[in-house]
């Protein structure tokens, strides 16, 4: 028997415990970022993404310039300090 794999178009993650949908599967860490953030400035600030409940239990960080694939009821905390 073949597995079918199910291609989503939208996925349900929270960001600062708050539901967000996004519709692509794979998302970099300024995506989430601007999640947490809709001001989000990346040459003022620095974010700190920790994320929980990944792709096979996967958790861990997520920094500048990475992607991740997100799964429904992934969770990712966001937070933005100073550059200086």
């Amino acid at each position: 028997m073949a597995s079918v794999k199910e291609d989503k178009d939208r996925f349900e993650i929270k960001v600062n415990g708050r539901d967000r949908t996004v519709t692509e599967k794979k998302q970099s860490y300024r995506d989430i970022a601007r999640l947490a953030y809709s001001d989000a400035n990346f040459d003022q600030f620095l974010y700190t993404i920790t994320f929980f409940k990944g792709e096979n239990g996967k958790e861990g960080d997520l920094v500048e310039g990475e992607k991740i694939n997100v799964k429904d009821g992934m969770i990712f905390n966001v937070r933005r300090s100073d550059k200086s």
